[in-house]
C-alpha cells in the first residue's frame, strides 16, 4: 500500500523592493534564480513555479540534430533552460542558450534536422 501526503516546505529565499516613481518592483533570489513581481506575494509565486520548472527541466534528456552544414548540434539542459552545442571531431562549443527543452530548442531552428536518439 502506498501513502501520498501534501507537504509544505520553508524555503529561505531574499527579497528587495525597488521603489521608480510610484511602481514597486518585488525581486526574489534563491539558489541563483530571480523572480519578480508587483506585489512580494507575486514574486513568491513567481519564484515557486521556477524552483517547478527547474526540477521538471532537469530531467529531459539531450536533443541531437544535424545542421545544414553537416555539423553535429548537441541541446543539453542547463539550469532551466538549454544549452546548444555545436560539436566537431576536436572540440564542443557552447553557440547558445534558450528557454526551453532540448528537443524544442533543436525543433525550433529551421535549419536544423533532429536526429533520433534512438
Amino acid at each position: 500500500m502506498e501513502t501520498v501526503k501534501e507537504l509544505t516546505v520553508s524555503v529561505p529565499m531574499r527579497a528587495t523592493q525597488r521603489r521608480e516613481g510610484r511602481t514597486v518592483t518585488w525581486t526574489v533570489e534563491f539558489a541563483g534564480m530571480l523572480a519578480y513581481g508587483g506585489t512580494l506575494a507575486a514574486a513568491r509565486a513567481a519564484m515557486a513555479e521556477t524552483i517547478v520548472r527547474a526540477a521538471n527541466h532537469a530531467r529531459q534528456p539531450p536533443a541531437f540534430a544535424r545542421d545544414d552544414d553537416g555539423t553535429l548540434v548537441v541541446a543539453v539542459p542547463d539550469g532551466i533552460g538549454t544549452a546548444e552545442y555545436r560539436v566537431s571531431d576536436g572540440r564542443a562549443r557552447l553557440t547558445s542558450h534558450s528557454v526551453g527543452t532540448p528537443a524544442e530548442t533543436v525543433a525550433r531552428v529551421h535549419h536544423y534536422t533532429p536526429l533520433s536518439t534512438y
